[in-house]
């Protein structure tokens, strides 16, 4: 092991021990800034998993930062989902497309590392692999190298819908569920997974995915609620100031419900249905005037109204 990689291997499992012994862990992070623990994690994913495997570690969750870094030369077009990628992003310019399926090869690659080290391991149906995504991401037209206003931080579908992909291999069916879920079921469906399911308690507001996906039962229809906020908050601890919408699925309908913060978003009702595009606002027509009250009443059970 190189001395490099032996003082980063060295940070992380002074970031275990820290957690162990107490220690604040912003002292250890700032310790060991110049490592870049982020980075590491990112570049390389199969020889952390196996520093911390040899460790003892029970967990280990990776943060890609691929999609906010450029690696400055496009990777060869490797199977059908990498070429698809590319050929999906060809309305973009030319640096954009590269800069974007630069992103995608890198990710593909070290899920890829994560992977093989498992089957060398021998740890497949010993784990359970849970992907997921902070938001999503549609590029500008006319600016391809940002995203446009109705995906990341907006209340629309290109800025909501993310994958989460679980994998349990011996235990979990392949399948694909088209019901709402969130991000916030992955805590009680991971203590349900280690046998823990004693540990779920009422204020937790995601619910337990195995037995759907270990096809035990079918997953049932329920609302999903969200919220969203501009890139920054000007003040810790305080979310309900910042809050520019919230919003609840419920079946086909969508209703985006205005906050305090600035820039506002409008009150909208959208049927996902007949309009995925999500350009027809029917909260204001007589006809949908109950549905927009059902849904808001739900919205107010899930977070209290928040005055403008």
């Amino acid at each position: 092991m190189t001395r490099r990689r032996a003082a980063r291997f060295g940070a992380i499992q002074a970031l275990y021990q820290a957690e162990l012994s107490g220690v604040p862990i912003e002292r250890v992070i700032a310790e060991f800034q110049a490592h870049r623990l982020a980075d590491l994690l990112t570049r390389e994913p199969a020889s952390v998993l196996e520093f911390v495997a040899d460790a003892g570690y029970v967990g280990l969750g990776l943060g890609h930062e691929t999609e906010h870094q450029r690696t400055g030369k496009r990777p060869g077009l490797r199977g059908q989902v990498a070429r698809a990628a590319y050929a999906h992003a060809r309305f973009l310019q030319h640096f954009a497309r590269d800069c974007l399926f630069q992103r995608f090869a890198r990710f593909d690659e070290t899920v890829g590392r994560l992977l093989e080290c498992l089957n060398r391991r021998d740890l497949f149906e010993t784990t359970l692999i849970v992907f997921a995504s902070d938001n999503g991401f549609r590029p500008d037209r006319e600016r391809p190298q940002r995203h446009d206003g109705r995906s990341k931080l907006s209340p629309y579908e290109d800025g909501l819908r993310t994958p989460v992909l679980l994998r349990w291999d011996g235990r979990i069916r392949p399948a694909e569920h088209r019901q709402p879920i969130s991000t916030v079921d992955l805590v009680p469906t991971v203590l349900s997974a280690v046998g823990l399911s004693a540990e779920i308690t009422p204020r937790m507001h995601g619910r337990d995915l195995m037995d759907a996906a270990v096809a035990r039962r079918p997953l049932r229809q329920r609302p999903v609620f969200g919220a969203v906020y501009p890139n920054d908050a000007a003040t810790l601890g305080r979310p309900r100031l910042h809050v520019r919408g919230r919003w609840v699925r419920d079946g086909v309908f969508k209703l985006i419900v205005p906050g305090p913060a600035e820039p506002a978003v409008p009150l909208s009702l959208f049927d996902l249905s007949s309009d995925p595009d999500e350009i027809r606002n029917l909260a204001l027509d007589p006809a949908y005037a109950d549905r927009v009250a059902r849904m808001r009443k739900l919205l107010d059970q899930w977070w209290p109204a928040l005055q403008r």
